[in-house]
């Protein structure tokens, strides 16, 4: 029997409790349309991953390894904060979450 197979059962006998798949612990934010939708406000941008279904993640810090704060789907508005631009790639958001996305997934605003 598989490591990856044994482990979830070991966790249950120890815990008496199931282990959370980790994609469970994220809140995802449904997207306002089903399509793309460009914001027209200077503060604001709409998600852009280029994938029917792509999602973004909403970070605590700006880099790839700081902790999930939540996911945005394809198209979703976000405003973003005066000056959140870092010139690394990433940009502070505050709406509908507060944190910090990947500028590259973005487009209607900061790219």
């Amino acid at each position: 029997m598989k490591t990856s197979i044994l482990l979830p059962i070991f966790f249950m006998a120890i815990t008496g409790c199931a282990p959370i798949h980790p994609a469970a612990a994220y809140p995802t934010l449904p997207a306002p349309t089903s399509k793309v939708v460009t914001a027209s406000h200077p503060g604001q941008a709409s998600v852009c991953t280029h994938v029917a279904g792509g999602k973004l993640n909403v970070r605590a810090n700006a880099n790839s390894r700081a902790a999930v704060l939540g996911v945005l789907e394809e198209g979703a508005v976000v405003e973003m904060l005066e000056n959140g631009e870092t010139g690394s790639g990433w940009v502070e958001i505050r709406s509908p979450l507060l944190g910090w996305v990947n500028s590259h997934f973005l487009c209607g605003g900061v790219q």
